[in-house]
């Protein structure tokens, strides 16, 4: 997938992704980097990342990374539910690197031809400039198959 065309594709579709200043590093099928730089945009009252921007940068890291995987198949692709624990305070810049496994792309894929649907659950971390994790996500996920 072509990285100016995810983050024309995010900033369309998602405009809040603009304002707090995502962006694409990197995006492959079924992985995507992500990252958002400390800026006023994201800080709170404390000046820390906002607990808010650091949801959407998992969060939007997670949904490219799924539709990178199943987009090809015609898959629907929706967030059901999302578990954050924020584990330290950040005031640098942040980034969310999220993968698929193949083995979860291709039970997916049987699933969703057997059953027309599938529930993906993918472990997600933020990381700030250090690497160290400030975040952990578990991000739930419906696959479908689209209705023509």
């Amino acid at each position: 997938m072509d990285v100016a065309a995810v983050q024309s594709l995010i900033e369309e579709k998602v405009p809040l992704a603009g304002f707090i200043g995502l962006e694409v590093d990197a995006v492959e099928t079924g992985r995507a980097r992500l990252r958002m730089p400390f800026s006023p945009q994201i800080k709170n009252h404390l000046d820390i990342a906002y607990a808010g921007a650091i949801f959407a940068l998992a969060e939007i890291a997670g949904g490219v990374a799924m539709l990178s995987a199943f987009e090809q198949e015609g898959y629907t692709v929706l967030a059901r539910r999302m578990e954050i624990d924020y584990v330290r305070p950040s005031r640098s810049d942040l980034w969310c690197e999220v993968t698929v496994p193949d083995g979860v792309i291709a039970d997916s894929r049987e699933a969703v031809r057997v059953a027309g649907k599938a529930d993906v659950v993918l472990p997600i971390e933020v990381h700030d400039e250090r690497g160290r994790v400030i975040a952990r996500v578990s991000a739930f996920y419906y696959l479908r198959q689209q209705s023509n």
